[in-house]
């Protein structure tokens, strides 16, 4: 009977510490996954702060045909592509992000489109034709797609989150309660 319990014992302690380190995995993989998701959300928050700000340069340009209005543009410009470029691929796992990052991907080019062919309509003709092209309102429809997705993919970013927080919390709370 000794030599049962002096087997036993061992092999149980053994399978406990392989299972603990399993699991603990799994949380240091939940929280990988929670940090993933706050880039994300980041990235995607980053995006439209630049986007509106290569918009405000360019709108005090055309207005003023002043042209140091444009030195935050192109620096916004390559922050918005970074940004985009770091949300690409970031959503492997789900296929209504990935269909979002493409139409905000899309609309983020063709907003960038537009404004340089109006910047460059205000250099070439003027103040009124600018204006009338702006006033067709591609770039604001532009800029609604390119917060609408993006707030679509924050909204869900949110969501996957707290999913992964609350998971992450239960899985603490199992071993946790294991170990004591």
């Amino acid at each position: 009977r000794f030599i049962t319990i002096a087997v036993l014992v061992p092999l149980l302690l053994a399978w406990f510490a392989f299972w603990l380190n399993t699991e603990f995995r799994a949380a240091d993989r939940m929280a990988v996954q929670i940090n993933i998701s706050s880039d994300r959300a980041s990235d995607a928050g980053t995006l439209i702060a630049h986007v509106s700000d290569a918009e405000a340069s360019q709108r005090g340009f055309v207005l003023t045909d002043d042209a140091s209005f444009l030195t935050p543009y192109d620096p916004a410009r390559r922050k918005a592509e970074a940004a985009l470029a770091r949300l690409n691929g970031r959503f492997a796992d789900s296929p209504e992000q990935q269909a979002r990052y493409r139409t905000l991907r899309d609309a983020t080019r063709r907003k960038f489109a537009e404004m340089d062919q109006v910047m460059a309509q205000r250099r070439a003709i003027g103040l009124e034709s600018s204006i009338a092209r702006i006033e067709k309102g591609e770039g604001r429809r532009l800029m609604e797609t390119i917060r609408t997705q993006a707030d679509a993919m924050l909204e869900a970013e949110a969501a996957t989150r707290k999913a992964r927080v609350s998971a992450f919390s239960r899985h603490a709370r199992l071993l946790q309660t294991v170990i004591w």
